[in-house]
C-alpha cells in the first residue's frame, strides 16, 4: 500500500474518532485521537526534493548547447546565479524536450570571471518523469565530487553536460550483440 494512502486513512480515522469523542463526550476518544498523529505522520509523503529548471520562465538560469565543430559532440551548458540551484535538492531536472530543440547552439562561450565549473558525469544522471521525458542531475554525486575541488559547492555557476551521455541513457540496451559477445562459463578455463 502506497504512503499516501495510509495517511489518507490515518487522517480520516483520526476526524471519525475525533468527531465521536465529541459527540460521546468522551475523553478515552480523545486520547485515542490524539495518538493517531504520532502513528500517521512517518506515513505522509515527504515534499519534493527535486528541482525542475525551465529556463525560459527563470531570469537566474540559462541553458546553451555547445558545438566547436560538426564533428564534436554538443554539450549542454547550465549557467546560473548564487542562489538559484537548491544544492539541498535531490536532484536537477530538466525536459528532455528543451534540451533537444529550444536551446540555442553556440561554438564558444563567452568567459566569466570566478567561473566555478562543474562537469556532469553519466553516473549523476537519470532518466525520469513520465514517458522517460526527463533527464534529473543527481545532486549528491556532485556534492561528493567537489569536496575533492578547491572551491565549494555554494560556488559553482556552471554545470556542462554532454549530451552524449543523455542519449546514451534514453536508448534502448543492446540485447543480442552484447549476449553473444559475453563468453559462457563453459568455454572459460582458469589457470593457477
Amino acid at each position: 500500500m502506497k504512503k499516501q494512502t495510509i495517511a489518507s486513512i490515518g487522517i480520516l480515522v483520526f476526524l471519525a474518532i475525533f468527531a465521536a469523542s465529541w459527540v460521546f463526550e468522551s475523553p478515552i476518544l480523545l486520547y485515542i485521537a490524539s495518538a493517531i498523529p504520532m502513528i500517521v505522520v512517518p506515513f505522509i509523503p515527504d515534499l519534493p526534493k527535486n528541482q525542475t529548471i525551465r529556463h525560459r520562465r527563470s531570469k537566474h538560469i540559462s541553458l546553451v548547447k555547445v558545438r566547436t565543430d560538426e564533428q564534436s559532440p554538443e554539450s549542454v551548458v547550465i549557467t546560473f546565479k548564487p542562489g538559484a540551484i537548491r544544492w539541498d535538492a535531490r536532484s536537477l531536472v530538466l525536459d528532455l524536450e528543451e534540451l533537444n530543440d529550444a536551446i540555442p547552439v553556440v561554438q564558444h562561450i563567452p568567459e566569466q570571471k570566478h567561473a566555478a565549473v562543474l562537469t556532469v558525469l553519466q553516473h549523476d544522471l537519470r532518466i525520469t518523469g513520465k514517458k522517460n521525458r526527463q533527464v534529473a542531475i543527481y545532486l549528491p554525486n556532485l556534492h561528493d565530487r567537489c569536496q575533492s575541488l578547491s572551491y565549494e559547492l555554494e560556488s559553482v555557476n556552471r554545470l556542462i553536460l554532454r549530451m552524449e551521455d543523455v542519449y546514451m541513457l534514453i536508448s534502448p540496451p543492446l540485447t543480442g550483440a552484447a549476449s553473444t559477445a559475453v563468453p559462457s562459463s563453459e568455454n572459460v578455463r582458469l589457470h593457477a
